[in-house]
């Protein structure tokens, strides 16, 4: 298979602590997947590959160029022209529209006069209407997925760096996400935790600090394989426990019965010769010191042994031990949890009024294409927006998590955040329920802007969930966005659980058909 890439010795460390180490490996053409959990180096490695973060040690070669999308750019300084084939030339056109062009103008486009008609080809496909200098940041989310994501596509030859694309598509453009990412002749890196795309994909990196491990296939074979690993690692470690445990009696067994000669040959002492009783003392110590090292030598091979097979567990992209959510019932009500009548948006495609009513354990999803005003239904039922009219009633509990976690002050760690914002739960509480979601020592003490996004989203769900009071009714703005594989399955299990109610947008349909979904409103 023809590298596109070559990683030799790659070597990356934060703080003294290495990100990853030593990485040889090569990045073949295709479509490739790239896993990992939160906080593994998904995101870094990209930006490593583009050129836009120094490596500690090491070096990679490309065979052909390639081009970076983020997750997350600085938006105040980009416009939607920033973001269109050729679109230094705007200004230039501009000025000759208004009539204000120099010789100079009209020669430097003299080869680009299709070039406003590609752009509002390229608008249309991304449903854009606005002016081209319109700030991205006035776009929704999906507005600027697509954006970022059509001006990628249109560098034909170039191999794409993606980092979670599929974030904040409707289901439309999740489907012309994988059209145009199957149809882009280039090749591309996709790190995603989005189990649909990841079907479509010709092979998956897992990327761990070792290194990077290459898995033929789509996600679903991916998974399987990966299950059959962590079983085997499981039964490895259980036989090796036993094995120790056993040498651990056989070794307390033979000292007991050591101690028992010794003792029966004391007792002899009056009928036999002493020099007779010494002798066969001395052959019992010595047989018996050849029977404790064999034993002691044994045991030393297997701690070493159950120390490698637990380091490589702790390395394991999936850890053996789970990740723990658990959302808090006490004193849940039943009855009446939402009621809207008449509700309409202040912005958004949608222009029907809104009436709904949800009981306890609804569990309801709103639907729609991107623009069509779902956020901002759920801003008005959180309070956060006013509706032009109509009247949003809530009965007991609610808590709301909006797409930028906008609650959570992102200068402080998540452990200052939890404590901030339940001052009678104390620090130890909270320290064992970051530890629960993985975010352990160091990663508990970072402020959350360094933090991953999947990383500050579990910070979130532990202060939605397991704060006080208890929650009745939650409001999810696309809460499965950033969650690494394995606590996307947790949050599932924890929604399964949860005997309250909840209305959220989410647009992976495996998320929705795994939580249990009992109604849905869509938006036009």
């Amino acid at each position: 298979m023809t590298a596109i890439c070559t990683l030799e010795n790659l070597s990356l460390a934060f703080g003294g602590t290495p990100l990853f180490l030593k990485i040889n490996s090569e990045l073949p053409a295709g479509i490739t997947g790239l896993v990992a959990p939160n906080g593994g180096g998904k995101s870094t490695l990209l930006k490593v590959l583009s050129s836009q973060i120094p490596i500690d040690s090491g070096h990679f070669t490309w065979k052909k160029p390639n081009h970076l999308v983020r997750q997350f750019y600085n938006l105040s300084s980009f416009k939607i022209v920033d973001f269109l084939e050729k679109g230094q030339l705007w200004k230039l056109f501009t000025r000759i529209e208004q009539g204000l062009a120099t010789e100079e103008d009209f020669a430097a486009v003299a080869d680009y006069w299709h070039i406003p008609l590609t752009w509002q080809r390229q608008l249309e496909s991304v449903e854009i209407t606005a002016p081209l200098d319109t700030p991205i940041e006035h776009l929704n989310g999906g507005q600027r997925t697509r954006l970022f994501l059509s001006h990628a596509f249109s560098k034909k030859n170039h191999y794409l760096l993606l980092d979670e694309p599929s974030n904040h598509l409707d289901r439309e453009g999740r489907e012309w996400l994988r059209n145009s990412l199957m149809q882009h002749p280039g090749g591309a890196l996709v790190a995603s935790h989005d189990r649909e795309l990841l079907e479509y994909v010709n092979q998956i990196f897992e990327l761990h600090q070792q290194g990077l491990r290459l898995y033929g296939g789509g996600y679903s074979s991916y998974q399987h394989r990966r299950n059959i690993e962590q079983a085997a690692l499981l039964q490895k470690a259980q036989d090796n426990h036993k094995e120790l445990r056993q040498i651990n009696r056989i070794k307390q067994l033979s000292i007991q019965k050591f101690a028992e000669r010794q003792r029966q040959g004391e007792s002899k002492r009056n009928s036999q010769s002493k020099s007779l009783l010494d002798a066969q003392k001395n052959r019992a110590g010595r047989g018996f010191g050849k029977v404790k090292r064999r034993l002691e030598q044994r045991q030393l091979n297997l701690e070493i042994r159950q120390d490698a097979l637990q380091a490589r567990s702790r390395k394991e992209t999936y850890r053996l031990k789970p990740q723990k959510l658990d959302i808090k019932t006490d004193d849940l009500r039943g009855g009446r949890r939402l009621h809207l009548e008449n509700i309409c948006l202040p912005r958004g495609s949608h222009k029907d009024p809104i009436s709904l009513t949800l009981q306890s354990g609804d569990r309801w999803q709103v639907t729609g294409s991107n623009g069509s005003g779902k956020s901002t239904l759920l801003k008005i039922i959180a309070g956060q927006l006013k509706a032009k009219k109509g009247v949003c009633q809530h009965y007991g509990n609610y808590c709301y998590l909006d797409q930028d976690l906008s609650f959570l002050n992102k200068s402080l760690s998540a452990l200052s955040n939890l404590n901030h914002l339940y001052p009678g739960r104390s620090e130890g509480h909270w320290r064992t329920m970051l530890a629960t979601m993985r975010l352990r020592g160091d990663l508990a003490l970072r402020p959350l802007k360094d933090l991953s996004g999947g990383e500050q989203l579990k910070v979130a769900l532990l202060a939605a969930t397991r704060g006080n009071p208890t929650t009745d009714l939650l409001l999810l703005d696309e809460p499965d966005n950033y969650l690494d594989l394995d606590s996307r399955r947790l949050l599932e299990k924890a929604l399964v659980g949860f005997p309250g109610t909840f209305l959220l947008v989410s647009h992976d349909p495996i998320f929705i058909e795994a939580i249990g979904v009992n109604g849905q409103y869509k938006l036009e």
